[in-house]
């Protein structure tokens, strides 16, 4: 349960950093760009990245729901162990 913990927690550390390195480089083509070119184009990019990082998030949170009602039907008890829940509170959809 550990190592499945630290798992997930570090995919979800790099997609934090993923949307950190995206909004600097957003940042940085938005002051390099035309005004005409600058809203139409940051709209696309932006949308598919966030897009991303939301279906990487929803897929820990199954993953964390799908391994719960597993452990559940060994009889494993989670309530010992809120590493679990801390998970699917890292993993809600930020929009």
């Amino acid at each position: 349960c550990f190592s499945y913990y630290d798992l997930c927690s570090e995919i979800l550390s790099s997609v934090r950093k993923m949307e950190e390195s995206m909004q600097r480089l957003k940042r940085v083509r938005e002051s390099s760009r035309t005004p005409s070119n600058q809203s139409q184009n940051m709209t696309t990019s932006a949308s598919v990245t966030l897009t991303d990082d939301n279906k990487i998030r929803k897929q820990i949170q199954n993953d964390v729901t799908a391994f719960t009602t597993e452990l559940e039907k060994l009889n494993i008890h989670i309530e010992s162990s809120n590493k679990l829940t801390i998970l699917n509170e890292e993993s809600q959809v930020q929009i």
